[in-house]
């Protein structure tokens, strides 16, 4: 993954990317219902993209609540631009925690369909139900909209744009106009400039 469609050597830090491998797995299930390939195509793929978010979280035993640690959103960070976290990776990455949302969702349904892996299903309930909220940050004009990161700092960067919210709609389905303030999810963010919403 690159900037402007380039190849880049490194990740970047773009650990949500087994979000949009895994969830296509789901979505075929969804069309077909067809459980043989559930369970020896999808499901394997979709564990393995659970496994692959549980081991990057990290639980504050204070709030309970699991934080998504030195990813990058999008193309690439840009707080090593942000004085405020001196250049620390970015944290909770608004894409990446939707993608993370997205691959728990689907790993809990296919694990009950299949009726397989109950323990391991308590334990990504527990990451799910527990996930930092959807980071926000205020525009230098005082409005209040989802941010890229946790604290980035950059308004001026990916910030601005709508695609830092993609994660949260699609694939993970927290955010619509409905979505609760209260779980960190405020749809209304997204849907208070489009007027009948």
């Amino acid at each position: 993954v690159g900037a402007y469609g380039a190849y880049h050597h490194s990740d970047l830090g773009t650990r949500g990317m087994i979000g949009w491998v895994a969830i296509p797995f789901m979505d075929k299930y969804d069309f077909t219902q067809n459980v043989t390939w559930l369970s020896q195509i999808a499901y394997p793929v979709l564990r393995l993209g659970a496994d692959f978010f549980s081991s990057y979280l990290i639980r504050n035993v204070s709030t309970g609540r699991y934080s998504l640690e030195n990813a990058c959103a999008l193309e690439g960070c840009t707080l090593p631009r942000n004085p405020k976290l001196q250049g620390k990776p970015q944290r909770n990455v608004h894409m990446t925690m939707g993608w993370a949302r997205a691959t728990l969702k689907s790993v809990l349904r296919a694990s009950e369909i299949l009726g397989v892996d109950e323990v391991r299903r308590t334990a990504w309930g527990d990451i799910l139900s527990n996930l930092e909220p959807c980071p926000i940050t205020t525009t230098p004009g005082g409005e209040l909209v989802f941010d890229e990161c946790e604290d980035s700092g950059d308004w001026g960067g990916n910030a601005r744009y709508p695609v830092v919210n993609f994660g949260g709609i699609h694939p993970a389905a927290d955010i619509s106009r409905h979505s609760s303030p209260e779980r960190g999810l405020p749809g209304h963010l997204l849907y208070r400039r489009l007027p009948g919403c």
